[in-house]
């Protein structure tokens, strides 16, 4: 099997774009901003009314396992596997449930859950709160939803890291993959648009769009994809993360860049497109190759972004290969490579 033999399957996001491939792909080619006056997410005093929400979906319709109760990330990270598993044609599963792997990422995890199991503890005192969100409030309670939903044994890896955690986690499906622990990994990222959320960006300065969305992608190997009778979407070539001090980002993303494509085997001039949050593309100055930023299409998707980002290369495959950058405010940058499939 070639080394480079390491494929996404299958994929499906849910964004402000819309609801699937489908009407994402023809919101993605339209280009126009996705970012309206929020009319679920309550808005913070002081905020700009605008917000990449997505549009309304009724859950049972995709996952039909009855839920009493969901935090906004672990409703979308739901839905987005359920309909990525469906394309990949895994339900039923032909993989052992211990050979596959999950790997997610959020800069927020379940921040809306919570705020509300605080504010009730607040203002009612701790034999108040409501014991049915306490255990929704957890960073990894989306992984783990998704881990019993499916019996999915393998590998989990929950990434909190801030705008690069859902490129970390499709980092980590390769990495999983290369080292024989799996063979499948539902990678991605998912974060949830909420009240201390969006408060919490407006108290650090950030006055952009706050956006939501959810991208899970299948990696697994080649041959067994093709076993299945899926051609597959792209190869997952390569990615790498690299830190630094929040003033040397520029350089720090110029590392991540390097590392990636070294790690992918390919040279700088073979990137047709890429794909950055905005703080990368500003790092990137006078780039190499044409950058498209998600921020202004679905605003910021802060940790779902890598993940989101990967989904709409997909969509427009004639593009690839690309490079997927994310960079935080913390200094920390993080890269993928996809090429066409062959």
């Amino acid at each position: 099997m070639p080394a480079n033999d390491i494929v996404i399957s299958a994929f499906d996001l849910l964004s402000a774009l819309g609801i699937g491939r489908e009407e994402s792909a023809a919101a993605w080619a339209e280009g126009g901003s996705a970012c309206f006056p929020p009319t679920r997410a309550t808005m913070p005093e002081g905020a700009e009314p605008l917000a990449g929400e997505v549009p309304d979906f009724t859950l049972v319709d995709i996952l039909p396992t009855p839920k009493a109760y969901l935090d906004r990330q672990s409703e979308l990270l739901l839905a987005a596997t359920a309909l990525a598993r469906r394309a990949g044609r895994i339900d039923p599963s032909p993989f052992p449930p211990e050979r596959t792997g999950l790997a997610i990422g959020s800069a927020w995890g379940a921040l809306q859950t919570l705020g509300l199991f605080f504010d009730d503890y607040v203002k009612k005192g701790p034999r108040l709160v409501k014991p049915i969100l306490f255990p929704h409030s957890y960073a990894n309670a989306a992984i783990s939803l998704a881990a019993m939903e499916w019996e999915i044994r393998g590998p989990h890896l929950n990434f909190v890291s801030g705008a690069a955690a859902s490129t970390q986690a499709l980092i980590a499906a390769l990495d999983t993959l290369r080292n024989g622990e799996a063979d499948l990994v539902l990678a991605g990222g998912a974060e949830g648009l909420s009240l201390p959320r969006w408060r919490a960006r407006l108290a650090a300065g950030c006055d952009a769009p706050p956006g939501e969305g959810a991208a899970v992608l299948l990696i697994e190997r080649g041959e067994t994809a093709r076993a299945r009778g899926l051609a597959p979407l792209a190869h997952l070539l390569g990615g790498a993360t690299a830190s630094g001090a929040p003033q040397a980002i520029r350089e720090t993303v110029s590392r991540a860049i390097t590392a990636a494509l070294e790690d992918a085997g390919l040279r700088p001039q073979a990137i047709k497109r890429c794909l950055a949050n905005r703080l990368a593309a500003d790092a990137l100055g006078d780039a190499a190759w044409p950058v498209r930023t998600l921020d202004d299409l679905l605003g910021d998707t802060e940790g779902a972004g890598g993940a989101l980002m990967a989904a709409c290369a997909l969509l427009e495959p004639e593009a690839l290969p690309a490079l997927i950058l994310t960079a935080g405010a913390d200094g920390t940058a993080s890269a993928v490579v996809l090429r066409q499939a062959d």
